[in-house]
């Protein structure tokens, strides 16, 4: 079918996907906060296909977050390719401990998880 491919050459700005996500869980949501990688490992192509990191707003999480557990959802996972690096982009700065401590008392979520974290980013704080 002659498929395509999409490399991202230059630093974008991702926007806000306003769709619905498709989500074929009734206990699980996956929620993405931040997009891209900076970190350049040799075995790996996320910066060249995905861009820089981009985290998103604290509070467009917390309203997705608030949305699932309207609809019954109890676990949420915060996903990104590098999720310890939350919040370096944004002005001012934030990290992924900042995030958590916004998020952890959404009602109804009863468990925050995460995935995928990088261990230079990992401190006393978190």
């Amino acid at each position: 079918d002659g498929g395509q491919q999409l490399c991202a050459t230059e630093p974008i700005h991702i926007m806000e996907d306003i769709s619905q996500p498709k989500r074929e869980s009734k206990t699980t949501a996956w929620i993405n906060i931040i997009y891209g990688c900076n970190e350049r490992c040799t075995y790996c192509v996320v910066p060249s296909t995905r861009g820089l990191e981009q985290s998103r707003d604290k509070t467009a999480i917390r309203e997705e977050m608030e949305q699932v557990a309207k609809q019954g959802i109890r676990e949420v996972v915060l996903l990104g390719q590098n999720i310890d690096a939350y919040g370096r982009d944004l002005y001012p700065k934030e990290t992924f401990a900042d995030l958590l401590r916004f998020v952890h008392d959404v009602p109804g979520i009863e468990r925050i998880r995460f995935a995928t974290s990088h261990p230079r980013y990992m401190s006393d704080n978190l």
